[in-house]
């Protein structure tokens, strides 16, 4: 085991930043963690048959080859915790060529309010910006907590297909990413604590520093960025004038503090992460209230269907048509 405790240092050992060697040997580890127990089955297979039915040995043999196959078994077990083990650590203190892709476009800022508490965020600016005009505000919560800043835009779909240069030609706007803390939410999660109230803040502090369109605030997220948006327009309907929430779950209580938003929800049938209920009550809750939300939901798919979304007809011109203060919006799609 000294080679596999080698290499394990040797992968969590800084530097972080991504590097193509230590990218291939998680491949290969990965690629061990399958292959590695079919091998010692295939060889503890092929010492059994050698040991002849007929033999005075036999019994003694196939006690010596039980014990053996116990050993190798546990032996295959710590093996392959091991090497998850290295493969999650390398994954929490490494940064993917793809992660720091999708980041790039972005500034890192920062929120501190009277209180001290901070907020992490990235900013993504419109093309060719200039302070004399006024742009929408697209506010993408990630579905995950990271301790890295830069991991935010790949669990953040919205703000990813936003970055696109197809996308921020056509609809130039900022898009700004809240970084959500490790073991906390948007809201809207029970027993976890919300960092919504600190992002609100920074939310509203950003017309201070950008031309920033107030009539033109818009939320989205995923799983947890989902309930999130459900919880920001429950919770100050004032400051946005549409929500796309995907596979999220809101508070039908407050349903009737959100009728002056727009809302086009989307969830699969078969969700087992949120139940497809969460999105359910809610548009029967806002229909109930007399507003006329939108909501898409697949009847063959699970949890993961953001790449079902982005296939929406005519999505993006729905959310920039959207503007606080006047009646909501129906797509023309």
């Amino acid at each position: 085991m000294g080679h596999l405790a080698t290499l394990v240092w040797f992968v969590n050992t800084p530097p972080y930043p991504p590097n193509a060697t230590l990218d291939l040997i998680r491949q290969w580890l990965s690629l061990a963690d399958r292959v590695i127990p079919v091998l010692l089955l295939v060889n503890f297979m092929d010492e059994y048959r050698q040991v002849s039915p007929g033999s005075e040995r036999t019994a003694s043999s196939n006690k010596w080859l039980l014990a053996k196959g116990i050993l190798a078994l546990l032996a295959v077990c710590s093996l392959v915790v091991g090497l998850q083990l290295v493969g999650e650590n390398y994954g929490q203190t490494h940064l993917s060529n793809k992660e720091i892709t999708l980041a790039q476009p972005f500034d890192e800022g920062h929120y501190v309010n009277s209180q001290g508490d901070t907020l992490f965020y990235r900013l993504l600016k419109p093309l060719d910006y200039n302070p004399q005009k006024k742009y929408p505000l697209v506010v993408g919560l990630p579905f995950s907590c990271r301790s890295d800043n830069t991991r935010q835009i790949e669990a953040c779909p919205i703000s990813a297909w936003l970055a696109t240069q197809e996308n921020r030609r056509n609809y130039p706007a900022f898009v700004f990413v809240p970084r959500c803390p490790p073991y906390t939410g948007w809201g809207g999660v029970a027993n976890t604590p919300s960092v919504a109230p600190l992002a609100i803040e920074a939310i509203v502090a950003l017309d201070n520093l950008y031309s920033i369109d107030p009539r033109r605030r818009y939320v989205s997220g995923v799983s947890r960025g989902g309930y999130g948006s459900w919880h920001m327009i429950g919770a100050h309907p004032e400051l946005f004038a549409a929500a796309i929430p995907v596979c999220g779950e809101g508070d039908p209580a407050q349903a009737s503090k959100m009728t002056s938003v727009s809302v086009w929800a989307f969830h699969g049938a078969k969700d087992k992460n949120v139940p497809v209920s969460g999105s359910r009550d809610m548009i029967a809750a806002l229909r109930k209230m007399g507003a006329s939300p939108q909501y898409t939901e697949y009847p063959d798919a699970a949890h993961s269907i953001w790449e079902e979304v982005v296939k929406t007809p005519g999505l993006l011109d729905w959310l920039f048509a959207q503007k606080q203060g006047n009646p909501p919006q129906n797509s023309k799609s």
